[in-house]
């Protein structure tokens, strides 16, 4: 999997968060499929770039993780549960990944 460190002005995307901790971090695939099953309805393809956010760590490595997709009506988003996540400026790393979830 490739990374870069990356400066990224504040930008906000849709999507669902849940927290985990160490032993349910696991779960994740999960939550990428159920994001993921709300594609079509929502009119996302190819051209849409999908986020995995890691935020809120805690101090016993439990954390909050967001699936997200950018450029998403925020009408339909709500509809299909997703929430809107500001995202704010900084410093980070990307992972980019191709291929299956």
């Amino acid at each position: 999997m490739d990374f870069e460190r990356v400066d990224l002005e504040p930008f906000v995307v849709y999507g669902k968060r849940k927290r985990f901790t160490p032993e349910s971090r696991s779960e994740i695939g999960a939550l990428w499929g159920e994001v993921l099953a709300n594609a079509k309805p929502l009119g996302l393809g190819p051209q849409n770039t999908c986020y995995g956010l890691c935020v809120g760590m805690g101090p016993e490595g439990a954390f909050d993780y967001a699936v997200c997709v950018d450029t998403v009506d925020p009408t339909k988003a709500h509809e299909v549960g997703f929430e809107m996540i500001s995202v704010p400026g900084g410093t980070f790393v990307m992972f980019t990944h191709h291929g299956p979830v």
